[in-house]
């Protein structure tokens, strides 16, 4: 996660649920990778893991308290 938000052009906050300081510590490790990571092995990784964002699903029980609002 925290190569991803240092490479993304609109960073968010990849720091935020760390559970210790060796999490923190390897995170901050992530800008070094960056120059490894070339527009041909972004794309192998997207082939291999596809990413389709999409919206949060409603439960039903939204969707009727919705309809009474």
């Amino acid at each position: 996660m925290a190569i991803s938000s240092t490479d993304n052009e609109t960073p968010r906050m990849p720091y935020r649920f760390l559970g210790n300081s060796a999490q923190l510590k390897q995170n901050l490790k992530a800008p070094e990778v960056l120059p490894l990571l070339t527009p041909n092995v972004k794309a192998k990784i997207d082939a291999a893991l596809p990413f389709v964002p999409h919206g949060p699903e409603k439960d039903w029980a939204s969707m009727i308290r919705q309809r009474h609002l």
